[in-house]
């Protein structure tokens, strides 16, 4: 997306006017909040709701208590950026990004430490969740660098 330049006159009539160069965020804003929501429904669904079903999805407790804190520490991140708006959202993104396509093989690795065995829902549920989330991030990755500083 080109930069736009917007000329703002001076106070004073002698002086030259004012130039600010304008760096549009092509849909950063969104994939943050987008993120922040899945993130955010993954880290209550994993922390709150699913542990008291996990006999039945064949994951330790423990393993879900790791994969929320993991969606706390994403939510967090997004969060900072919806508030602050940083100039520097483009390594923002790609860092949300990478957390994002490592979380598949985070939870794979934590549930495959466990003793307890995975049943089919578990594997199931495991695998819907993954692939959003590497779509997720795919995007990001995209925008982040697709665009110019």
């Amino acid at each position: 997306m080109p930069r736009r330049r917007i000329t703002l006159p001076s106070a004073r009539p002698e002086a030259a006017p004012m130039t600010f160069i304008v760096r549009p965020e092509p849909h950063a804003a969104r994939l943050f909040l987008v993120d922040l929501c899945g993130a955010s429904l993954s880290a209550v669904l994993s922390g709150v709701l699913l542990p008291s079903y996990a006999n039945q999805l064949g994951v330790a407790e423990s393993t879900l208590h790791a994969l929320a804190a993991v969606a706390v520490v994403l939510a967090v991140s997004d969060a900072a950026y919806l508030v602050f708006r940083p100039r520097r959202w483009r390594a923002m993104l790609l860092t949300v990004a990478v957390g994002n396509l490592a979380y598949p093989f985070l939870a794979l690795a934590v549930s495959a430490a466990d003793d307890v065995a995975i049943t089919t829902l578990g594997a199931a549920l495991l695998a819907v969740e993954s692939l959003v989330v590497v779509a997720l991030g795919c995007v990001q990755l995209l925008v982040a660098s697709r665009s110019r500083p």
